[in-house]
């Protein structure tokens, strides 16, 4: 969508912003490596420690090294690739021995192996987004997402009454919501044309 979108404007770069659970981690890497600059409030999906001191999001991981470091400072070295679903495969950070001596190691897993870290490969791309979006700018743009695109659903369905599609198949189900969406998007010119004492047939004209 976003190639499109650069393609359509004629532009080589270009901002996206989407909702939690909109991602994909192959698709955002891509997208950062391609001049866009991803918005996206990623769900936290990793599984909880006993302890919340050692949830997966505080294992901080080394990329100069390739390995995690663990709350207590230890460090979980590549261990082997693990396959995946759908065809790819993760890379796996584990230290046997060091679990196995731990003495918060019940705090930290139950897993008899001992503490076990997936990693996908297009997880730095996943980072390097997150890191955006913690930063007061990265807020800042996904506030206005808010704003902006949940007002058009609201007024369609609360407003207008658009509450079902009256057609079936995604072609024609595309078509009914793409012009809901054309009458929404001139009668919001038409508003803003008024609001600034001006002439919208004028200006087109």
């Amino acid at each position: 969508m976003t190639q499109a979108a650069k393609e359509i404007m004629g532009v080589e770069t270009i901002s996206v912003v989407a909702d939690k659970g909109y991602y994909d981690a192959t698709d955002i890497s891509n997208c950062e490596q391609s001049g866009t600059t991803c918005y996206v409030a990623v769900v936290d999906s990793y599984s909880h420690a006993p302890d919340p001191r050692y949830d997966r999001k505080n294992f901080r991981y080394d990329a100069e090294n390739d390995c995690y470091i663990c709350p207590d400072g230890q460090i979980l070295p590549f261990n082997r690739l693990q396959k995946r679903e759908d065809g790819g495969a993760d890379r796996r950070y584990q230290n046997r021995r060091i679990c196995k001596n731990c003495a918060n190691r019940e705090k930290c897993t139950i897993n008899k192996a001992g503490r076990i870290i997936s990693r996908n490969p297009n997880q730095g791309g996943l980072d390097t987004m997150n890191a955006r979006m913690k930063t007061e700018a990265g807020r800042e743009i996904f506030r206005q997402r808010k704003k902006i695109i949940e007002h058009p659903f609201g007024t369609t369905k609360a407003v207008w009454g658009f509450k079902q599609f009256l057609c079936r198949t995604r072609e024609k189900v595309t078509g009914e919501q793409s012009l809901a969406f054309l009458a929404y998007n001139f009668r919001r010119v038409f508003s803003i044309f008024r609001q600034n004492g001006k002439s919208m047939a004028a200006a087109v004209l």
